[in-house]
């Protein structure tokens, strides 16, 4: 059974299987006007020609203008560098119950979970 993690709907309609990265980033170019712009990445084995939004069981994104399709001749994955308008996180601080973080944490960072 594949992980849902690892489940992205694309337009609201399909669904595939790849990875999403998402940057908030500080653009400070208008110094008076300083705005927040949403810069990510997404990779998948199928080709898409056209990508509005993506949604995971934790993220949100909307307003996708892909600026970047990248292909590589012994790659599986393409990866869609894109620019969006919204980031939503769904769950709010997170979606696991502390219990899950906790187990997570102790693989990931090793030892104990601080308090």
């Amino acid at each position: 059974m594949i992980d849902d993690k690892f489940k992205i709907i694309i337009n609201e309609e399909s669904i595939a299987l790849g990875k999403l990265s998402i940057s908030r980033i500080l653009d400070k170019t208008d110094e008076d006007n300083p705005q927040i712009k949403i810069k990510g990445l997404f990779s998948t084995h199928k080709y898409y020609e056209d990508i509005f939004t993506l949604e995971t069981e934790r993220y949100r994104i909307e307003g996708i203008e892909v600026i970047r399709e990248d292909f590589g001749s012994t790659s599986f994955d393409i990866v869609y560098t894109f620019e969006a308008t919204d980031l939503k996180i769904i769950g709010g601080e997170s979606f696991l119950e502390d219990e899950d973080i906790q187990r997570k944490e102790e693989i990931i960072y090793g030892g104990e979970n601080v308090k």
